[in-house]
């Protein structure tokens, strides 16, 4: 039986079709991929980010991390101390 089918489907028989050289089928192979591609990309974007986020953040040496928020406050309050007022 697996023999017939071979011989079958190795059998040249004439086409009386043709291919549309306009690559049609190619764009609807490739638009509904690309579309894919993009959902993901926007189901995971952030997830990436944040992964080479904190691969980069591990390669950076000899760097202060950043303030916590709650600090920032404080940082700020301490700067307007500092500045003093031209006398005229």
């Amino acid at each position: 039986m697996i023999v017939l089918a071979v011989l079958v489907l190795l059998t040249a028989m004439p086409v009386h079709a043709y291919a549309d050289p306009s690559g049609g089928a190619l764009f609807q192979v490739l638009i509904p991929i690309l579309g894919a591609i993009w959902a993901m990309w926007m189901i995971f974007a952030n997830r990436v980010r944040r992964t080479v986020g904190n691969m980069l953040g591990k390669l950076r040496v000899g760097q202060s991390k950043r303030p916590a928020i709650s600090q920032l406050g404080s940082i700020v309050e301490d700067k307007r101390d500092d500045v003093s007022t031209p006398l005229l």
